[in-house]
């Protein structure tokens, strides 16, 4: 696994006390401490409503001291932009954040103009804004409590504000004019060096030029005190001190971060500035570990350990790291021993974390230490970490020295980063100066596979709304039948390894995601080390509940309601439970993924994607690329929202957009195609690299979709593109063609399919997948065909009252039950016994039948809506037998009521075609004779084999007219035999008549524009003419002896006579010469 090295050329921030790069370095440089108590308005509630203390700090904290961006308005200039100031100034100030940093990267890169091969990939803390979490409020309060919103908030925020998790990114690539695309991530504090590993994937597979990496923290800063106050996790002193022996917690910070990206050998062709060069970078996750917020030694050293693999080079080679460090006592301690065992070999590596600077930036930590060894690269000084004097003591014994005082760093800069989150997401960075060395641009070799190599899906697990699991997902799709909104959330309790208490108080969101992934590992093989989590989600509303529990008595006292505490209560109460630890861990949001990591014990990388509606999209995308470039084996990509909520719902309506919300759930699991079959899985459908030519179907929601997903199950924001792609395995699975408000219609032709989605302020992403291995399906449960045997009735029957079923003895009785066996046996047992109405599903024969067997073949009149249907979803091997013998001019759908006489012929022959397959196949008989009906003759030599080009057959028939406009349609020939006769009419018509046959003969002998076309038995015709001629016909045998026929097609001889024989000559004329019987 090889690394071409990557060039920084650009940075940009938006940090505590520093609004560009080389401030923030000169702070660092100047051992300031930007740590603060919090600005007045920022938590929008009293401070003693907000206060509590280490023995009493249930929705409170005891500590407000942070790391806070202060006088960032000033700052920023919204001009300048590909967007009008007036659509900028209404968002959060992430969005404000992500803009004013990321343009100082390019600038600074010399790329502010933008391009369409430069990109964003943006790590962003995916809990509500302040912006976010007020428009919520205003929601709830509008409808609920109206008089609180004199307290809240008083002018509902910019509903574009609810969405802050993948519209940042998009919204800046807009604004910025980067045309590679942009999507968001979450790894919690791992979140940085995932966006800079990500980025420097694009840059190697060479879908882009110029990357833009970076991360954001800018969530309501007073969750994140009161909920790291529940977990005990916030410093009790007030001071961050990381590898403090004293040090009590962290401190929470704020701000953005931003690197601009290029190949290095790239950078230098065009005269870049290089400000250092990533040489590799390590993920992984914890795995099972020590659960989800215990770190763990093993995979803290495995990320560790595959940066200098990649990188090709020594950890020993290092000399300076900046530690992930957060000054909590556990983390600390754990770090020191992983990195102890690391580095063993290593005299002596100082080390550094610049929370101490300005606390822990959460999502964009990471950046802030590297933004701190770029500066320090260039000044050629390592900086001293504040607070140092008093190192941990499990740093004894090991190579590591906390820098207390700031000294020169001679020879060789080469630095790492470490990154380690919450829920077990790891990351380590290698970084070096840049000194003009020529072997610092060779390409490690690589061995990444082709891009458009085919992966294997090898599970697709649903839960769509309250329609339960993928069984049920499956069947709401093949019958068309509308789902609800999820109400509850069941959870299987053998095999899951955390608490149900703690299940029980996480996010719904999170449960559901927990639900379909734990369903989708069943029975397939998940290495563990080299199995990635990618979940597509986004920011959940529902977490600015704790945040409006806590200033709900706030809004009651402003109203000059009373205030007592059992008032207070009830009001805080209306939001939300308490948040408890459990409940704090439930929100995390990098864990709707690696609690999947956690659940499954994988140890590959693990985070959540942002991008909107096509969020499980850009997960399924990253996760292939990582499997076709050998860096993972297997890969659960997963997708959830819960969008059937007020808020949600609110956010669409004011942006024009009346999408039907939804609820839902998808996981799949994604192999290399060899792998997949050397570990016996099921193939459902094969995903393509390349998502260029026409597919057979479309699902998504463009004008171009031949099927919606939202229509039958809403549109469950974040997880609508995972939910269309499961949509397309189980058609391309089961071949079908989903509608909405009617079954699917089977399609055993159908072998590629493309899911194309619209998100929130980004161009449609694309994914193609292709038809792998065929499933049945039944509506409901399967069938089973019992029978008992014996020499006569009176053991056939002993047999059947035993329950001995066998094949032994010349009498036979046969029958099929499906849903209760002992009823239907019993209700064949007194029809043997007593006669009466055979039971449906059952035959006895005395005695085997002899002599000759033929096939009839029906022709296209006796087609009908759905024909077929069962059959070929119960045996989707029959459809690939005929698409692999026939090509395309079979396999197509069943036909619809009123369709043209063509499509109901070949509607016929598709059928004869797939029933002479299993009685050959399956009931190992074959014909002693053929007998075809009207079109039924030539159903027969295609459905035997006897015409060979049926595909060109096919497509003589609609290119020569003769079935479509002359005997047909609109009906030229008929019309031109009609003109001969001197007979007035345009329509045709076709009736069944019972009578008999001379009789029905002397009732046409004076008519000239209706004839008999067949005799189907004694007493039983069909006539056929200018559609009043036939009226006066039928009339004289009354309405119960003429039943019209829906097949309006001459086939005697005085109308094909119109005919030109030219368009004869040139179908079936030529097919009977070049293909004789």
């Amino acid at each position: 696994m090889g690394f071409d090295p990557i060039a920084v050329v650009g940075r940009g921030c938006v940090f505590p006390d520093a609004l560009d790069p080389d401030t923030f370095w000169d702070n660092v440089a100047a051992r300031r401490c930007s740590l603060s108590p919090v600005p007045d308005g920022r938590w929008r509630l009293p401070h003693r409503w907000a206060m509590g203390t280490v023995d009493d700090h249930l929705d409170r904290t005891w500590n407000d001291v942070g790391g806070y961006v202060r006088d960032f308005g000033a700052a920023f200039d919204p001009t300048g932009f590909r967007v009008a100031p007036e659509e900028i100034l209404g968002l959060d100030q992430l969005f404000h954040w992500v803009l004013y940093g990321a343009r100082q990267a390019l600038r600074e890169a010399g790329h502010e103009e933008g391009s369409p091969r430069t990109g964003l990939v943006l790590g962003n803390l995916s809990y509500p804004t302040s912006a976010g979490t007020a428009f919520a409020e205003h929601v709830w309060l509008s409808g609920g409590a109206p008089s609180l919103l004199r307290g809240a908030a008083r002018d509902r925020p910019d509903a574009r504000n609810r969405f802050s998790s993948g519209l940042p990114a998009h919204f800046a690539a807009r604004a910025l004019g980067l045309g590679a695309g942009a999507f968001a991530l979450d790894a919690a504090c791992a979140s940085s060096l995932y966006a800079i590993k990500l980025a420097c994937d694009r840059l190697h597979d060479g879908t882009a030029d110029v990357m833009v990496a970076g991360a954001v923290n800018r969530a309501d800063n007073l969750f994140l005190h009161v909920g790291f106050c529940g977990l005990n996790a916030v410093s009790r002193t007030g001071r961050s001190r990381p590898f403090h022996r004293d040090a009590d917690g962290l401190l929470p910070g704020e701000g953005a971060g931003f690197v601009a990206l290029m190949r290095l050998r790239d950078a230098l062709a065009r005269g870049k500035t290089v400000l250092g060069v990533v040489r590799g970078v390590g993920l992984s996750s914890d795995g099972r570990g020590g659960g989800l917020l215990s770190p763990s030694r093993e995979g803290q050293e495995r990320a560790m350990l595959q940066a200098y693999r990649t990188a090709g080079v020594a950890p020993r080679s290092v000399s300076l790291v900046e530690c992930h460090a957060t000054g909590t006592p556990v983390g600390d301690a754990e770090e020191a021993r992983s990195m102890g065992r690391v580095f063993a070999d290593s005299p002596d590596l100082p080390v550094g974390s610049v929370k101490s600077n300005v606390g822990h930036l959460l999502a964009a930590a990471g950046m802030g230490g590297l933004l701190k060894v770029l500066g320090a690269m260039r000044a050629g000084i390592r900086p001293a970490t504040l607070a140092a004097e008093e190192p941990l003591p499990g740093l004894h014994g090991t190579p590591l020295r906390v820098l207390g005082e700031t000294e020169p760093w001679p020879g060789l800069r080469r630095a790492a980063v470490s990154a380690f989150g919450f829920g077990g997401a790891n990351a380590h960075l290698v970084v070096d100066a840049w000194d003009g060395r020529d072997d610092a641009v060779t390409l490690v070799p690589g061995t990444r596979r082709p891009p458009d190599e085919p992966l294997a899906v090898v599970a697709s697990t649903v839960r769509a709304g309250g329609g339960g699991g993928t069984e049920a997902f499956r069947h709401a799709l093949l019958d068309g039948s509308l789902v609800g909104p999820a109400t509850d959330i069941d959870v299987a309790l053998p095999g899951l390894c955390f608490p149900p208490v703690a299940v029980g108080r996480a996010l719904p969101q999170q449960v559901l995601m927990l639900e379909a992934a734990r369903e989708a590992a069943r029975g397939v093989t998940l290495p563990r080390e080299r199995t990635m989590v990618l979940v597509g989600t986004g920011v959940d509303t529902e977490n600015a509940r704790a945040t409006a529990r806590w200033r709900a008595p706030s809004w009651l006292e402003e109203t000059g309601a009373p205030a007592d505490e059992a008032t207070a209560a009830r009001v805080r109460d209306a939001f939300s439970a308490p948040m408890d630890t459990e409940r704090v861990v439930g929100t995390l949001p990098n864990l709707v993924a690696n609690r999947l990591n956690t659940q499954l014990d994988l140890g590959g990388p693990g985070c959540t994607v942002s991008a909107e509606e096509a969020s499980g999209l850009v997960a399924l995308d990253l996760a292939a690329r990582a499997l076709r470039a050998g860096e993972a084996d297997a890969a659960l990509v997963g997708a959830v929202d819960l969008s059937c909520e007020p808020v949600h719902r609110a956010a669409l309506r004011e942006l024009g957009r009346e999408d039907p919300a939804g609820d839902g759930a998808v996981a799949v699991v994604l192999k290399r195609l060899p792998d997949a079959r050397r570990d016996g899985d099921t193939v459902l459908a094969l995903l393509d690299g390349d998502v260029s030519g026409e597919p057979d179907l479309v699902i998504g929601d463009g004008d171009d979709a031949d099927f919606d997903p939202a229509g039958l199950f809403g549109r469950a924001h974040a997880a609508h593109g995972l939910l269309a792609v499961a949509a397309a395995v189980t058609a391309l699975r089961h071949r079908v063609l989903p509608r909405t408000g009617g079954p699917a219609a089977v399609a055993p032709g159908l072998r590629t399919a493309h899911v194309i989605v619209s998100p929130l302020e980004a161009p449609p992403a694309r994914v193609r997948l292709r038809a792998a291995d065929a499933g049945a399906w039944s509506p409901g449960p399967e069938p089973r065909l019992h029978v008992f045997s014996g020499r006569d009735r009176q053991e056939v029957l002993a047999a059947l009252e035993s329950g001995t079923e066998s094949a032994q003895g010349p009498a036979r009785l046969a029958y099929v039950s499906d849903s209760d066996p002992r009823a239907q046996g019993e209700a064949v047992r007194r029809w043997l016994v007593e006669g009466g109405i055979k039971p449906p599903g059952a035959a006895y024969r005395a005695a085997p039948v002899g002599g000759e067997v033929a096939f009839v073949f029906t022709n296209g009149s006796a087609a009908y809506p759905g024909m077929g249907r069962e059959v070929r979803l119960a045996l989707p091997s029959l459809g690939d037998a005929a698409t692999a013998a026939y090509g395309k001019a079979l396999p197509g759908p069943e036909p619809d009521a009123g369709e043209p006489v063509l499509d109901r012929i070949w509607g016929a022959a598709r059928l004869a075609a797939l029933h002479v397959g299993l009685t050959r196949g399956l009931l190992g008989l074959s014909p002693d004779a053929a007998v075809g009906y009207s079109s039924g003759e030539s159903a027969a030599l295609v459905a035997l084999g006897a015409w060979r080009d049926v595909e060109a057959l096919h497509r003589d028939t609609r290119e020569s007219g003769l079935f479509t406009s002359e005997l047909t349609g609109e009906l030229r020939g008929v019309r031109r035999a009609w003109e001969r006769l001197g007979v007035d009419g345009d329509r045709w018509a076709s009736y069944l008549v019972t009578a008999p046959l001379d009789r029905v003969r002397g009732e046409l002998a004076d008519e000239r524009a209706v004839h008999l076309m067949a005799v189907n038995a004694p007493g039983v015709c069909v006539v056929g003419g200018e559609s009043q001629a036939c009226a006066r016909v039928v009339a004289r045998f009354g309405a119960a002896h003429a039943i019209p026929i829906d097949y309006d097609l001459a086939a005697d001889h005085t109308h094909a006579g119109g005919v030109d024989r030219h368009q004869l000559d040139g179908a079936l004329v030529r097919q009977l010469s070049s293909d004789p019987v």
